[in-house]
């Protein structure tokens, strides 16, 4: 089975704990940073992983970021699906 396994700088002492974000626990060591009494800021994933399988001989297409461009005048109320002049989009791979 795949597995992802984060590991942090034995170093950094955590006090056999995490650190408390807004969103529950961190995955992170706490920091040295303060703002007031509060820790701030961690060392840790602070975005989404992805784990992706690509076969030997291909390739993944982990994230792109289409250019969307409006066909027509700059509009100054909403479009109504199908009473517009289009768009035009684009992407490179």
């Amino acid at each position: 089975p795949d597995s992802l396994e984060v590991i942090f700088d034995q170093s950094i002492q955590v006090g056999g704990r995490f650190m408390a974000s807004s969103g529950g626990w961190d995955w992170a060591p706490y920091t040295n940073t303060f703002q007031g009494d509060a820790r701030t800021f961690t060392y840790g994933i602070w975005k989404h992983v992805y784990l992706v399988y690509t076969p030997s001989g291909s390739a993944s297409i982990t994230h792109m970021v289409p250019k969307i461009f409006y066909q027509g005048k700059y509009p100054t109320e909403a479009l109504v699906d199908g009473e517009h002049a289009g768009f035009k989009v684009k992407l490179k791979v």
